[in-house]
């Protein structure tokens, strides 16, 4: 039996796209609209065209995880969430993904047969990671997590470039975060039953995280985000995904989000 590994739903490049492909088109927000962001999703989420791109994320394979020659396309994947953190020394902690990781241990520890399973992502855990509240949802971990990531990355683009040069870069950012309000008068109830007034995150409009994608040599952004839907009084469309033309966003419309006034929908 193999040792106990870092293994969760979303390790495997190959499931976070499989499940951006069973998205419904009317759940995709472009930004903005255009033949360029159009073909852009069409390419990754129609399975025909998805056989064209060649799987370059294996351990030994040149980065980034995708590319396709045809397009002239490079695409690297990468998760972000509202649990991990660096500590004082320096190490990122998530306490969310490890406890997901021993609960898939334990399965593959009492039946083999779900080793192949967790390979593939074929197994979906949802862990109760023992915190509460801010402990757990933070919106100041989700900022920090998401430029700390995304920077990371944005340092490799020279290397992406060296094996394919003249390339389109896309970062396909898999957003495994809660939803978020600012409170707007009152604070958010303790309890999930109880209405209240608030405006609904826009993170694709949130100078916090954006500033880092504009400020870069990214052409497009796959903005995954299969978590962020809540029920609301007045009905608003929360998109799975959003697909971000980088060199048109307009920094004007960018959203300058006071951090004490953020809050997780999760409690």
């Amino acid at each position: 039996m193999e040792s106990d590994v870092e293994m969760t739903r979303y390790d495997n490049e190959n499931t976070i796209i499989s499940d951006f492909q069973m998205f419904k088109s009317k759940d995709i927000s472009f930004l903005p609209f255009s033949i360029k962001t159009l073909q852009l999703y069409n390419s990754i989420h129609k399975v025909k065209n998805w056989k064209k791109w060649i799987d370059s994320s294996g351990k030994n394979d040149p980065p980034p995880d995708f590319y396709n020659e045809k397009r002239k396309m490079m695409m690297d994947v990468m998760r972000i969430d509202d649990h991990a953190f660096v500590d004082d020394k320096g190490n990122v902690i998530n306490n969310h993904n490890k406890r997901e990781s021993e609960i898939i241990n334990k399965l593959i520890k009492n039946n083999k047969n779900f080793l192949e399973l967790a390979k593939k992502g074929n197994i979906f855990i949802n862990p109760d990671s023992g915190l509460r509240g801010e402990q757990d949802h933070n919106y100041d971990y989700y900022i920090n997590n998401f430029k700390r990531v995304v920077s990371n990355h944005i340092k490799k683009i020279e290397q992406y470039k060296k094996n394919h040069y003249g390339y389109k870069i896309i970062f396909f950012i898999v957003d495994e975060s809660s939803p978020y309000i600012k409170e707007i008068k009152d604070k958010r109830p303790d309890d999930v039953e109880t209405p209240f007034f608030a405006h609904p995150h826009q993170w694709c409009f949130d100078k916090n995280m954006v500033d880092v994608i504009i400020n870069s040599e990214i052409d497009y952004v796959v903005w995954m985000t299969p978590y962020k839907h809540f029920k609301t009084i007045e009905k608003i469309k929360i998109p799975m995904a959003t697909i971000i033309d980088v060199k048109r966003i307009k920094k004007d419309y960018l959203i300058d989000y006071d951090k004490n006034k953020m809050k997780s929908l999760e409690i």
